[in-house]
């Protein structure tokens, strides 16, 4: 059994006693949990109490901070852990205490800028422009539609960048590989912040759902999000039932519990309170459709971002939903994307 369950008070002291911060655990998942988010008032030398008794040692600097845990270190930089019977842990802390901001951070495990990478989905994304030519067509709202025959299987794309990056023409490069495949192909647009808040998001993803089941013709519909894409296909489709059947649900690299962003830069034009977060978050709001799900991240993902999607596919599994969790090797949280259309289930 792992100490810490959802909702445990944590304390950090400093080693002198004072009291730093007190954490509540957010999410719990086998041998994963996340642990909740606390600020050092210095640099120090503090101990992690669970109900009164001493825990394990760890350093942490004047930054936010999570705590990622796990049972084993087997999972890259993933902490480590070793405990007896009794309800605390006795060995010492041997892993991660990361900065939260490099965490939820994606390019931090590639050089440090998603830039390239933005660049590169926009430079091929106008070369499939070109190519399809007149085959793109856009819908009410911004939603480009690509089919590949009269009676094909559609899959649907919502783009990431975080809330406040990308759009529908720039995720046209991922229309090329589905169209061979034989697969029509949908990226949804929708108001990035700061001009949309997260809630108006929804709404978009959901009203471009709803134009492409009136467009009709597909054979089955797969619906597929990235990063913030992820959330937003989270909430549209399995927080709330979505306007069209679904045959499978994709989410890719994403971020499920939103709490942690708060104390982010990811937030600025986001302007999220916790309390906003959690109301906007998948991971803490009951499942209402239960489709297939796949739920993907690459191996060079950051440990939160592995972490997030561990405990969002155990909830899932947990409500009764048939859920895959697969871990790319040899990709990071930006180029996971050129395996989107391999990623599509057999079983759809």
């Amino acid at each position: 059994m792992s100490p810490f369950g959802s909702g445990t008070s944590v304390v950090l002291e400093a080693a002198a006693g004072t009291v730093l911060a007190e954490l509540v655990v957010t999410a719990s998942f086998g041998s994963f949990e996340q642990a909740a988010i606390a600020r050092a008032k210095a640099p120090a030398t503090a101990m992690v109490h669970t109900r009164g008794r001493r825990g394990f040692g760890l350093r942490f600097t004047d930054t936010w901070t999570t705590v990622l845990v796990a049972r084993s270190s087997g999972q890259g930089r993933v902490a480590s852990w070793a405990w007896d019977q009794r309800p605390y842990v006795r060995a010492p802390y041997s892993g991660l205490v990361s900065d939260l901001e490099q965490e939820y951070s994606p390019s931090s495990r590639v050089g440090g800028s998603a830039a390239p990478f933005i660049e590169d989905y926009r430079s091929r994304s106008a070369t499939a422009r070109r190519q399809l030519a007149g085959r793109v067509e856009e819908l009410p709202g911004g939603t480009l539609l690509v089919r590949a025959a009269a009676s094909a299987p559609l899959l649907v794309f919502i783009h990431g960048g975080y809330w406040q990056a990308l759009s529908a023409e720039e995720s046209l490069f991922l229309a090329p590989a589905a169209v061979a495949a034989g697969w029509s192909y949908a990226a949804v647009e929708y108001s990035i912040a700061p001009e949309g808040d997260l809630s108006r998001m929804e709404r978009e993803c959901r009203a471009a759902l709803e134009l492409l089941a009136a467009a009709g013709g597909f054979t089955s519909v797969v619906l597929a999000g990235h990063s913030a894409g992820a959330h937003l296909a989270a909430m549209v489709a399995l927080v709330a039932e979505p306007p069209l059947p679904l045959a499978e649900v994709m989410l890719v690299s994403g971020v499920y519990d939103l709490r942690p962003l708060v104390h982010t830069t990811v937030n600025d034009p986001l302007g999220l309170t916790v309390e906003a977060a959690a109301r906007l978050s998948p991971a803490l709001l009951p499942v209402a459709n239960r489709p297939p799900v796949t739920v993907a991240w690459g191996d060079n993902d950051t440990d939160a971002f592995k972490a997030q999607g561990h405990v969002y596919a155990a909830k899932l599994r947990a409500a009764g939903l048939d859920v895959v969790e697969e871990e790319r090797r040899g990709r990071h949280h930006f180029d996971i994307l050129d395996d989107l259309v391999g990623l599509i289930p057999t079983r759809t």
